[in-house]
């Protein structure tokens, strides 16, 4: 009797991959995907659009967990184009990127898939990058950063008006 027998999370993380390898061969294909330690790791360059075609690129690294959408992707631009700072949302300490709050996003989407996450949090992220690189302001709007920012954003999704004195009483 021969054959590997695979724990049921390599079988869900080999159909993730799959996933994420088709999404990207249509929408990204200057990304590549493929399995690591555990998780999934893109690479490449991402291309930024708007309504007339493409508008900028960013060299990227992501690590997808393996139970996504459970635990969010950690994101990375490491072509040295995006200032390490609050201000742009880069985490300072790790250079991750900060594309929003994660239970917020997914509260709000209808259906959570790779896709979505790439066509949402990814797309707006660098779109909005590109445009401050020229000088032009944020085109989605800023929440706070930090424990304000989340906050407000949980107040979003409930309905709720996001007033810390009264939380924090």
């Amino acid at each position: 009797m021969g054959g590997v027998i695979r724990k049921s999370g390599d079988i869900r993380q080999a159909g993730l991959l799959g996933e994420v390898v088709g999404h990207l061969a249509q929408s990204q294909p200057e990304l590549s995907a493929k399995g690591r330690d555990g998780y999934i790791a893109v690479t490449g360059k991402i291309v930024v659009r708007d309504d007339l075609g493409p508008l900028d690129s960013f060299e990227i690294f992501m690590a997808i967990p393996p139970d996504f959408p459970l635990d969010e992707p950690v994101v990375w631009e490491i072509g040295s184009r995006i200032p390490r700072t609050a201000d742009r949302h880069v985490f300072e300490k790790d250079g991750n990127l900060c594309l929003g709050v994660w239970e917020a996003w997914l509260a709000k989407t209808p259906c959570v898939s790779f896709a979505a996450y790439m066509a949402g949090p990814v797309a707006d992220y660098f779109f909005g990058q590109a445009l401050v690189e020229i000088g032009e302001s944020w085109p989605f709007g800023e929440r706070d950063h930090g424990l304000p920012g989340v906050l407000d954003a949980y107040a979003e999704v409930l309905g709720l008006a996001a007033d810390l004195g009264a939380i924090k009483s």
